[in-house]
């Protein structure tokens, strides 16, 4: 996405680039409508959408 991708999904998503920057560190998790939000930026397709969604549910979970 190139330089300043992480600035404009902050922006997107209505919060700190350093917020971002936690996530993609595994530092703190996006809440389900900072995902939704997120897969609007990208412009992900239905299954896309699907397989995103089951990711951040899957990093959120509390068992293996």
């Amino acid at each position: 996405m190139g330089r300043g991708a992480r600035g404009r999904l902050a922006e997107h998503l209505g919060c700190q680039p350093s917020f971002i920057s936690q996530v993609l560190k595994h530092k703190n998790d996006l809440s389900d409508e900072h995902a939704f939000k997120s897969n609007d930026f990208f412009a992900h397709g239905p299954g896309e959408r699907d397989y995103f969604m089951l990711l951040v549910h899957h990093d959120k979970a509390g068992t293996a």
